[in-house]
């Protein structure tokens, strides 16, 4: 018999946050089971007094949100409940679901092996952009002031006072959006899914192979 990845701790339920991440998960997947279209009664839509294509309509909505979560890589803090949710929601039951139904779900598994773990997306990576932009900056201004003027003795310390202020903004408008890749929360839990989905079905090792070497050989350039 086969032994399964142990599971990370699970999250926080009471959380509206994270519960909001369990339910995108959970009807994304069962937008290619129970509520695919395939299972929709052909005259479900004209029904005016219960509308039955709702659900269906609500399952496809979030299978195209939770894709575009995973190409944009943006909110930060809702991909990283998301890739957690999906080893945690139901208990794992939609990680089964994911796992046993590859061709069914092709399209998810393809984005979470193409997935980018160490860098973020969208308005949180512009502005770690812009915040090392500016600091590259304000390096080369201050090495230029350094060789160009003799400081007294009182100087630095009312410098260093100013570049903490400074960097205590930065760190409130542009790093705190991208927490979860900075501090690899995001990095932790994709690998935590990728090997319970492994430990779920086997066929995908080689794919999620593939995938682990492309982030570490990516990865180790940027050391």
């Amino acid at each position: 018999p086969t032994r399964r990845f142990p599971p990370p701790p699970p999250p926080p339920h009471d959380d509206p946050a994270w519960k909001e991440a369990e339910e995108l998960v959970t009807w994304a997947i069962a937008s290619k089971h129970e509520y695919s279209p395939a299972h929709l009664a052909p005259n479900a839509d004209h029904d005016r007094d219960h509308d039955q294509s709702a659900p269906f309509r609500h399952a496809a909505h979030q299978a195209t949100r939770l894709h575009s979560l995973l190409t944009s890589k943006h909110p930060p803090s809702l991909l990283h409940r998301a890739l957690r949710a999906s080893c945690s929601s139901h208990h794992g039951r939609e990680l089964d679901r994911l796992a046993s139904h590859p061709r069914l779900h092709a399209r998810a598994i393809h984005l979470l092996w193409k997935l980018d773990p160490f860098s973020c997306g969208g308005d949180a990576a512009k502005g770690l952009a812009d915040l090392e932009a500016a600091r590259q900056r304000r390096r080369r201004a201050m090495a230029m002031e350094t060789l160009s003027s003799s400081r007294a003795a009182s100087s630095p310390p009312r410098v260093h006072i100013a570049e903490e202020a400074i960097r205590r903004k930065e760190r409130a408008k542009f790093v705190a959006p991208a927490v979860p890749f900075v501090h690899y929360s995001v990095a932790n839990a994709h690998l935590h899914l990728v090997l319970q989905m492994v430990s779920c079905n086997s066929i995908l090792a080689r794919s999620a192979v593939r995938s682990l070497w492309g982030w570490l050989t990516d990865f180790g350039g940027r050391w």
